[in-house]
């Protein structure tokens, strides 16, 4: 995570075994607002180069029910942000 002058803010890692990519995708975006809000940042501007997660946190598009579940948390999290854009 970088601020706008990007500086990094906070980084992180997690091991995800055997799962299929649009998942891994959807937790490090859920994992990476999840940092945002526990560090106390008020606004976000969130870039991806995964459409159908972006798509899918957006409602634009219906996923599988692993990442569904994955973007109803994201768009959660969403919510607790001033103004978040994607």
């Amino acid at each position: 995570m970088q601020n706008a002058s990007g500086r990094l803010i906070i980084a992180g890692t997690r091991f995800l075994h055997d799962i299929p990519i649009l998942v891994a995708e959807a937790v490090a975006l859920r994992d990476g607002l999840q940092a945002a809000f526990d560090t106390g940042l008020p606004h976000l501007q969130i870039e991806g180069d995964n459409r159908i997660v972006i798509q899918a946190v957006k409602s634009e598009i219906r996923t599988p029910w692993r990442t569904h579940i994955l973007a109803q948390d994201i768009r959660n999290l969403l919510s607790q942000f001033m103004s978040p854009s994607i």
